[in-house]
This record gives structure tokens, sequence and C-alpha cells, in this order.
């Protein structure tokens, strides 16, 4: 049942309760009993709604500090050929790109991979889309003494 549902069913036992307390004190037990019934149906569905709409927030929630997060782990990214790299401390890129199929329709942070068949083609291990141009950057721990901090690209989607 929805809200609405549960709100229908809450206002239902609401008159009801009203109707029985300005009755005929001639009402007999039998019209009271199921007056008293159909109260209690309207109230256990009202109960249900609010369980479910409860479960409904809970879950809106959930999904709100998912996308909070990916939000603030968007933020920590460059942009460089187009692109999007973890960076270390200094803004550089850092390892291998993230799938910009899955990043711009919101599927997450997926990390490409690299493919045994070519040298230079990653995928992704989510929407499986290969691609031929991304780069995999030298963590700081591991960079030669040549290595040169690369020009990022201005924008970012």
């Amino acid at each position: 049942m929805d809200i609405t549902g549960g709100i229908n069913a809450v206002t239902a036992a609401i008159t009801l309760a009203k109707s029985l307390s300005d009755a005929d004190k001639a009402l007999d037990k039998a019209t009271m009993k199921l007056e008293m019934a159909e109260m209690s149906g309207h109230l256990a569905d009202a109960k249900l709604s609010l369980i479910d709409a409860r479960e409904e927030v809970a879950r809106l929630v959930a999904e709100l500090d998912r996308v909070k997060e990916a939000l603030k782990e968007r933020a920590k990214l460059v942009r460089y050929r187009g692109y999007h790299y973890p960076c270390d401390k200094a803004g550089q890129p850092i390892g291998t790109p993230y799938c910009p199929t899955c990043l711009s329709n919101g599927s997450g942070l997926y990390r490409l991979v690299g493919s045994n068949r070519m040298a230079h083609e990653n995928h992704c291990p989510n929407c499986k889309n290969k691609f031929q141009d991304s780069r995999q950057f030298p963590y700081p721990d591991n960079r030669s003494e040549n290595w040169k901090p690369v020009q990022l690209d201005d924008e970012f989607d």
C-alpha cells in the first residue's frame, strides 16, 4: 500500500470513530462490533502503509548517501585527454582512468582494466566497453627521475 492509501485508511478510521462517538446510544452491540472491526481494518492498512513508507524512506536515504559519496569521489578526480583519473596530492593523475561511460550515466566509478589481447586496450569491468586511447599513470612512489607532470584538461564534465 502506498502513502496515499495509508492516508485514506486513517481518514476512514477517523470518520468511523467520529460516527461512533456521535451515534445514538441506541446502536446495538452487533452494529458497534461491525463498526469497530471496520475501523481496525483501516488502521491495520494505515500501519502497513507507514511500514512501506519507512522502508522507502530508508531506501531513498541510502541512495542519497551513495550519490553524495560518489560526488565526493568525483570531486577528487582530474581530467586528462577526456578521461577522469584519481589524483595525487599535487593534483596529478595516478593509475588508470575511470570508465567514461559509467561515470557519465551514473552507474558508478569503475576503473578501466587492461586487456590481455592488446597492450593499449582497456575495458570496463562493469559495462564491458573497450577503450584504446587511455593512459596509465604511475603512482608517486613508482615515478622515475624523468617523470614530468602532465598538462590537465581545462574542462571537467
